[in-house]
């Protein structure tokens, strides 16, 4: 009876195809499946660059999402601090595995010392979100992006506050000419199917749009 599990040919070919992927000297296009490995990959790619004597603020790794970016930043603080502190052997073992090589040929004393320059590095080793990436770029150039110096970033709180203070604005005047043309115009989108927005303005105009769907507009509206 064979041994459950996956064909070793199969899982050799798959190691290979990661190592081949995580080599710097190559350049690659990954797609898989979740849980396939890619986080491991790019993880194992930015080691055997420090490994190979990149500059740690030189890399920059980008991610989609805050959580992806922790996850690799994670993982890769995590290897790293592993090798600091690991018996020659085990050490050896390792480089070796990264590589795919029959024995490591890197500098051991090195390998421990990344930990201590990875931590060390000014701002950090970049692995960040691909917006956090663009703002930093226009926070270096601002004034070539014509934005003002200094600029904030609107946060979800505020673009809270800002949507509601714009619809109470909107609403307000529609609810003070309810025959203008502002009226108007939102009274078609809600006869329309639109969705009237949750806002907490104290006037009249949310009763109306309560039943807006069949609301027909007033007077010179009337087709």
């Amino acid at each position: 009876m064979s041994t459950p599990g996956f064909d070793p040919i199969v899982v050799e070919a798959a190691s290979q195809a990661q190592r081949d992927a995580a080599d710097p000297a190559r350049s690659v296009f990954v797609e898989a499946n979740a849980g396939s490995g890619k986080t491991r990959v790019l993880v194992d790619r930015v080691a055997r660059l420090l490994l190979g004597g990149a500059a740690p603020e030189r890399i920059l790794c980008v991610t989609f999402t805050k959580a992806a970016a922790g996850e690799m930043q994670t993982r890769l603080f995590r290897k790293l601090g592993a090798w600091s502190v690991m018996p020659d052997d085990q050490l050896r073992a390792e480089m070796a595995a990264l590589s795919g090589g029959a024995e490591a040929t890197h500098d051991l004393a090195a390998a421990r010392q990344l930990f201590a320059r990875a931590l060390e590095t000014p701002g950090g080793l970049k692995i960040q979100t691909l917006h956090a990436f663009c703002e930093s770029l226009l926070r270096r150039f601002p004034l070539e992006a014509g934005l003002p110096p200094g600029f904030e970033v609107q946060d979800d709180a505020v673009k809270g506050v800002i949507t509601e203070e714009a619809l109470q604005a909107v609403w307000g005047e529609a609810a003070r000419a309810p025959n203008g043309d502002l009226a108007y115009a939102i009274a078609l989108a809600l006869n329309a199917g639109a969705e009237a927005p949750a806002i907490s303005l104290a006037s009249p105009w949310p009763a109306v749009t309560s039943c807006a769907p069949a609301w027909t507009p007033p007077g010179r509206w009337t087709r």
